[in-house]
């Protein structure tokens, strides 16, 4: 079997031999990418993926991307001891084994940690074992070599025992050099140059071989093995070649520079590997690298180019390792590393290199053709035409010699073509075209001899028609074509219609049947050779052009399905000519809408084009009629292209199916099937995590604990507190196919199930305030060519609540809610028994108050009723009084009308304090002068202290100061402390009363200062409480009823002032009140005073009237009501009514001239009768005065609002309600005079109630619609104003004075008069005009109304007119 497989392998080397040397093509990274240090020393690929770099300065670690460096740091234990690494392996634990110059290390992967001491790592007693050495084998077992053995011995994954497994074989008595394990061998190399073989699996010996016996040489100890893969044997390391050794053949050779088949660059060799196609690549020093074939001897040598960026990093190779995924890494003495594989750049380049004398020999390349012995013809852009001999690997230029008349034209070559005959035509920029026949060229110019009928030297493009006619397009001279008999160009000929787009032409393409499809810089166009005209489609006759977008057409192209595609400078067209389907390429297909310059089809019918941003093959599978699936990939300069940006006409398919693509760099050559791409899934390894932008290291603690056990790298869940709120997760795909191509997805399950792309640079992921939960987050990369791995690595996240969302957080809430609920309840049953109870008490608060309330509303009541009487009483009194001839009868009444007075003022103290418990008291000031208000107060007092033989006295600062106080409240004040300095001040006392003025403070001081019992300390702060009495003054028989301080103090403070008492128990007691001062700018307001029982001048009256007026009285109180009537009949006529109610019924039975009624009534009250009568046009008119016991301001105001015209409080001056009765009777009576004044056919102006006032408009209004109806009546009055005929009379009557005729005639009346002024109307004619049946009764009327008849009426007018 091995012999079969020898011969296999043995002919497809010897095959491949006899081809062109292959292009091996590096990527290089050093110092500048972030490697440690250029001087490496040796390369490893670990089990995740990462290379491992060791230098002299250091250990780095590469993920295809970015560098992670490890230096020792003196300050770190865990560091790396030395920085001096020789060599680098993985044991079973995937640990890392580093030798250095102070010995070995190991690199603890999980904790990312140094051991300095193997024997620390391995957990030995460093007594036990003196490591020399340790070699990790195939399997990854660790063998250690003891000084004092002479084997290695195996170390037991499972106990970590030491086990001498090869027998002892004493009589070598050498020490061992090399030991290797390779194909189920272990090889052992001894300084004696002993070759020992032995089977992995039973330690036996297979073979031993003592070639090497007298080749080990003094430096022996450097000597080292390399097995391939068909487990020959290669020795090198004594800086004398190599050594190989042939399984099969069990023979030797010897490959050195001085060997006779195979000779080697270098005898100093660092390393020796194989690769995937069974090479054996050489490492040397100074030697670059050696690739042999082991079969044909033949060997291939890679040299360092310093013009080449692609070529191997340095010729001083100090290592060589080939991974898993067959990339030979390559690693050099001062330049870094670099890596080669033949799927990164995966197209062979040829340019011009000046370190290499066998490269083409110009760069900037724009056309190429073709001869019959697969030779190349290249048109260079200023390097003339090179012919390129791909058998011998040469190149041969050929350039414009201006001595030479039989050179070329000129070195700007930009088309080519072989004629039929084996011509090289070469068409120039600016130099006309060439024709060579192997020997010299023949030039055509148009500018010389007229250029034998070539129309333009820029020579665009160059092809055969199927009659062997050359076609020659040019940039700005159109086509023509070239008769071969006479050596000329003829224009090409044009028997149809449609003209050409252009003289531009920039290529001429032969289609399938022998037509010309053409590009040009205005469009494409299609010439039928037979009918040798131009067309629009290739096979109908089409009147209008394709719509290509763009006009300028670089290139066009018709591929083996019959498509046609079109490079404009905006993009690639595909037009189905069969259907018409026209496809326009754009960044939605993969294919930016870039400068397309070339277009080719390789053998698999894939559309290959060039642009300006690299290669792109198109893939084209048609799914049904005029659907087609594309397919696109995308090549770059990463891949190995000569750039990014390719030439226009600088493509060609060889008869070999090869594709060629030129560009300023030169141009790439290669079979589409020679594109591979690696079949290497990228595995994605977390490569770093941050929190709050700072990396975390395996143990470091994080807020308090450790978030990472082991590398994130092998890590699969972290646990994050709450707290942690900002992390960072760093990724990379560990694939080293031109990286840049890869790009990810990434998304977090838990937070978003869309996978997420990421842009290109960008390999960290950031989230902010996840709330609590469990979440993974999955990244995946893809592939070079764009395809998306299916897999995907994946991170478990656990973000931990906060302390307050945690499970012993709710269970301690859960305890805390349950006893905030037996609480709760222990609370409620509490709550509700203090309830219950504070109900019991409030019940019998409210009881209580309630009982408060009947009293008090029952003695307000009863001082309500007190005021009827004492006006029964008073009034008569003041009669008597004014009668009284007799003085000691007068002096009686006199004390009758004092004691009457005092008794109401005290039941108009109880209703202040009824008013301030139910709507409290209300602020109405007004604007005088506070010494004159004192003034008249304390005259009420002079008698009264008189008469005790107390000496009273008024003091004041200033004769007048005005402010705003309410007089009603501040008198009572005053009275109230006045009656209380009388009351407790003793006979031949002093009071004094006494004003104040601070101007400054802007305050009013009043004092009331006695010499009486004075207070009691203990009552000092008792006083102003109300109900309080005190107990000494009962004694002494002084007591009142509590309430007078109280309320004196509530109405000082509706003044925003303050009142308080200064006392000495039997000296007396000072009472002092401060009121701010508050002024009203402009004129004094005149106030009403109401004139009461006191006042002493009686208004005579003047009424004149015809006869009596009639009055209405409404009173409950019978007496009062008989007193009334008695005093009032014999001026008026009196109607009465007990209440309300009767009061309405009477008003309209009889419609008195004005009603005077009680305010508190049963049944209807008078505030409501006062309210229906105003809202009932019928009685609206009538005045109406309202007698009431209640003496409150809001009182009054509440009545006047309603519609009453006046309002008296009980008691009453009998004179002034008599007078007041007379004076709304003599304005009620002013009215009606004015109304017969003013009544025009506008509405009138008479000054009346708005109720009244619609109703006379109505009137009015109605009467002037019917003016000049003689019929029209009372009743058709009555009727529009919705009355009866005797409301209407009563009504009209008691506003305008007149009987509804009247009011009718008189209207009629004023029209005439206005028509007698204006009209050119006889008097007969304004008589019918006005409603008049008579010109006789409308003079009559009229004599009445104005005093003269109508036609004196008339001529004084006309008099007036004239003058």
């Amino acid at each position: 079997m091995k012999i079969i497989l020898f011969c296999f392998v043995l002919l497809f080397l010897l095959s491949s031999g006899g081809q062109a040397q292959k292009q091996y093509s590096f990527i290089r990274l050093g110092n500048e990418d972030g490697l440690v240090n250029n001087q490496v020393n040796c390369i490893y690929k670990d089990h995740q993926g990462f290379i491992w770099i060791g230098t002299v300065a250091g250990l780095s670690r590469y993920d295809g991307v970015s560098f992670v460096n490890f230096k020792h740091n003196t300050a770190d234990s865990s560091s790396i001891d030395d920085n001096y690494i020789i060599n680098i392996q993985e044991d079973f634990k995937h640990n890392l084994w580093l030798e250095t110059s102070q010995g070995y290390e190991v690199y603890d992967v999980r904790e990312e940690r140094f051991y300095s001491d193997p024997n620390e790592y391995l957990e030995k007693d460093t007594s036990i074992i003196n490591i020399d050495r340790v070699y990790c084998d195939n399997h990854q077992q660790i063998w250690l070599k003891d000084y004092n053995k002479e084997y290695y011995q195996l170390l037991d994954s499972a106990t970590y025992e030491l086990r001498s497994v090869f027998p002892d074989y004493s009589e070598t008595g050498s020490y061992l050099v090399d030991f290797k394990h390779a194909n189920g061998y272990l090889y052992c190399l001894f300084g004696n140059g002993t070759l020992e073989c032995y089977d992995d699996s039973d330690i036996q010996l297979i073979f031993s071989d003592d070639y090497l016996d007298d080749k080990m040489e003094a430096d022996s100890l450097n000597a080292e093995l390399f097995i391939d893969a068909e487990n020959d044997v290669w020795f090198y390391g004594n800086n004398l070649g190599t050594h190989h050794y042939n399984a099969l053949t069990q023979q030797w050779s010897y490959y050195s520079m001085t060997s006779n088949k195979t000779q080697l660059t270098s005898n100093i060799i660092r390393r020796i590997v194989q690769d995937d196609k069974g090479l054996i690549w050489v490492g040397t020093d100074h030697g670059g690298i050696d690739i042999i074939n082991k079969y044909s001897g033949e060997i291939q040598t890679i040299y360092h180019q310093p013009d080449n960026d692609k070529s191997v990093a340095q010729n001083s190779i100090t290592d060589l390792y080939i991974d898993d995924n067959n990339i030979v890494w390559v690693g050099s003495y001062k330049n870094g590393f670099s890596y080669y594989h033949e799927s990164i750049h995966k197209f062979p380049h040829f340019r011009h290199l000046w370190s290499d004398p066998h490269s083409i020999p110009f760069s900037d390349i724009n056309c190429f053709v073709e001869d019959d012995k697969g030779n190349l013809w290249i048109g260079a852009n200023g390097g003339g035409l090179i012919y390129f001999d791909r058998h011998n690997n040469r190149f041969t230029q050929y350039l414009h010699d201006k001595n030479d008349p039989y050179s070329l034209s000129g070195n700007v070559i930009v088309s080519l073509f072989i004629d039929v005959k084996g011509d090289v035509w070469a068409g120039t920029y600016a130099a006309g075209l060439n024709r060579f026949d192997g020997k010299k060229f023949t030039r055509y110019q148009c500018e010389i001899d007229g250029g034998r009928g070539l129309t333009n030297n820029n020579i665009w493009s160059i092809i055969e028609d199927n009659k062997q006619n050359l076609w020659v397009g040019t940039l700005g001279g159109g086509i023509v074509t070239y008769d071969r008999q006479t050596d000329q160009f003829k224009p090409l000929p044009n028997n149809g219609t449609i003209e050409p787009p252009g003289p531009f032409i920039n290529q001429i393409f032969k289609l399938s049947d022998g037509n010309m499809f053409i590009a040009t810089a205005n469009g494409v166009a299609f010439y039928n050779v037979e009918e040798q005209r131009f067309k629009y489609h290739p096979t109908i006759n089409r009147t209008e052009p394709f719509d290509l977008g763009n006009k300028a057409v670089n290139a066009v192209y018709e591929d083996t399905r019959g498509f046609l595609w079109i490079a404009t400078r905006e993009g690639l067209i595909m037009l189905d000519s069969q259907t018409d389907y026209i496809k326009h390429f754009t960044d939605n297909d993969g294919l930016p809408e870039d400068i397309i310059n070339c277009i080719e089809e390789d053998e698999y019918q894939a559309i290959w084009i060039s642009k300006s941003t690299g290669l792109s093959q198109i893939v084209v599978n048609k799914l049904v009629t005029n659907e087609y699936e594309f397919h696109i990939y995308d090549f770059t300069k990463e891949d190995g292209l000569q750039g990014n940006e390719f030439n226009p006409n600088a493509s060609y398919k060889t008869s070999d199916n090869e594709l060629i693509f030129g560009g300023a760099n030169g141009f790439n050559l290669f079979k589409s099937k020679d594109i591979k791409y690696p079949n290497v899934l990228p595995k994605v390894v977390f490569t770093d995590l941050q929190v709050y932008n700072k990396t975390v290291v395996p143990g470091q603690k994080v807020h308090g604990r450790p978030l990472l056990n082991q590398s994130i790298s092998l890590t699969d869940e972290v646990v994050l507190k709450h707290s942690m709120n900002v992390f960072s997760i760093s990724f990379t795909a560990l694939n080293f196919f031109i990286a840049d191509k890869i790009r990810y997805q990434y998304r977090l399950h838990g937070f978003n199930e869309q996978w997420l792309p990421l842009e290109p640079a960008q390999k960290q992921v950031t989230y902010t305030n996840l709330n609590a939960g469990d979440y993974v987050f999955q990244v995946k990369a893809s592939k070079a060519d764009g395809s998306w791995n299916s897999q995907y690595s994946e991170l478990r996240i656990e973000v931990l609540p906060p302390l307050y969302a945690t499970t012993w957080a709710f269970l301690l809430y859960s305890l805390i809610i349950l006893l905030a609920m037996i609480y709760y309840r222990y609370s409620m049953l509490r709550k509700e028994r203090l309830k219950f109870e504070m109900e019991q008490e409030k019940l019998l608060i409210n009881r209580n108050r309630e009982m408060d309330e009947m009293k008090l509303k029952f003695l307000t009541n009863v001082s309500h009723e007190f005021r009827t009487p004492l006006t029964l009483i008073l009034t008569p009194l003041h009669k008597l009084m004014n009668q009284a001839t007799d003085k000691s009868n007068r002096k009686l009444l006199e004390v009758i009308d004092r004691n009457a007075r005092q008794l109401l003022e005290l039941v108009n103290q109880l209703l202040d304090f009824r008013k301030l418990e139910l709507h409290g008291l209300k602020y109405n000031p007004s604007y005088g002068n506070i010494v004159a208000f004192l003034q008249e107060v304390s005259t009420n007092f002079e008698e009264a202290f008189t008469k005790k033989r107390i000496s009273f006295t008024f003091t004041h600062d200033v004769d007048q100061f005005m402010l705003n106080f309410d007089r009603d409240k501040l008198q009572k004040v005053l009275m109230n402390l006045l009656s209380n300095a009388l009351k407790f001040t003793p006979e031949n006392g002093s009071v004094e009363l006494s004003l104040q003025i601070d101007t400054n403070e802007e305050l009013v001081y009043i004092s009331v200062k006695d010499n009486g019992i004075g207070i009691k300390p203990s009552d000092m702060d008792k006083i102003f409480v109300r109900f309080f009495q005190s107990e000494h003054n009962k004694k002494l028989g002084l007591s009142g009823s509590g309430i007078g301080l109280n309320l004196a103090r509530e109405m000082v403070q509706l003044h925003n002032g303050t009142i308080h008492v200064e006392s000495k128990e039997g000296k007396g007691a000072t009472f002092k009140v401060v009121l701010p001062v508050t002024r009203e700018d402009g004129k004094l307001e005149e106030t009403a005073v109401e004139v009461g029982v006191d006042d002493q001048e009686q208004p005579e009256l003047h009424i004149d009237m015809k006869g009596k007026a009639s009055i209405l009285l409404v009173e409950d109180n019978h007496d009062f009501r008989t007193f009334m009537k008695e005093t009032l009949e014999d001026r008026f006529n009196i109607y009465e009514a007990a209440d309300g109610q009767a009061g309405i019924e009477m008003v309209h039975k009889v419609i008195p001239d004005l009603i005077i009624s009680d305010v508190m009534m049963p049944r209807v009250d008078g505030l409501e009768l006062c309210q229906n009568l105003r809202k009932d046009i019928r009685t609206s008119h009538i005045p109406i005065i309202l007698l009431t016991a209640r003496t409150a301001d809001e009182d009054k105001i509440k009545g006047l609002e309603i519609g009453a015209d006046d309002y008296i409080t009980k008691p009453f001056n009998m004179d002034l309600l008599v007078l007041r009765l007379n004076k709304l009777l003599e304005k009620r009576s002013k009215m009606q005079k004015q109304f017969q004044k003013n009544v025009e056919i506008q509405p009138s102006e008479v000054q009346i109630t708005s109720m009244d006032e619609k109703l006379i408009s109505k009137a009015v209004a109605v009467v002037e619609t019917n003016i000049a109806e003689s019929s029209f009546s009372v009743e058709d009055l009555s009727k529009e104003l919705g009355m009866s005929r005797v409301y209407l009379y009563k009504k009209l009557v008691s506003i305008t004075g007149k009987s509804p005729i009247e009011f009718i005639r008189i209207i009629r009346l004023k029209r005439g008069a206005q028509l007698l002024q204006k009209s050119q109307m006889n008097i007969s004619e304004i008589a019918y005009e006005v409603g008049f049946n008579s010109p006789r009764y409308f003079s009559k009327y009229f004599k009445e109304e104005y005093g003269m008849l109508p036609t004196a009426y008339m001529k004084s007018f006309n008099k007036e007119d004239n003058a």
